[in-house]
């Protein structure tokens, strides 16, 4: 999807997800290719992302919205664009 579209989305699912075990996750647009998104996640647990860092990650301009969390090690994450 575009970023426009996954803002859109963004704005509809809210600042934060509550998974089923009631982990609170962030929730960003991200690159939807896998490779910029292994890029964009790893650097995502020590630095301070927004929605417009995700477009210095995505080479084909495409997009998608997850759910983040991080111990600053790890990094879990859920795809909300389903």
């Amino acid at each position: 999807m575009t970023f426009k579209d996954a803002l859109e989305l963004k704005s509809q699912l809210g600042k934060d997800h509550i998974t089923q075990d009631e982990m609170t996750m962030r929730v960003f647009v991200t690159p939807a290719d896998h490779d910029d998104f292994t890029r964009y996640v790893t650097d995502y647990r020590t630095s301070r992302f927004t929605d417009e860092t995700s477009k210095q990650y995505s080479l084909n301009g495409q997009f998608k919205v997850h759910g983040l969390w991080t111990d600053g090690a790890n990094v879990l994450f859920k795809d909300l664009s389903k």
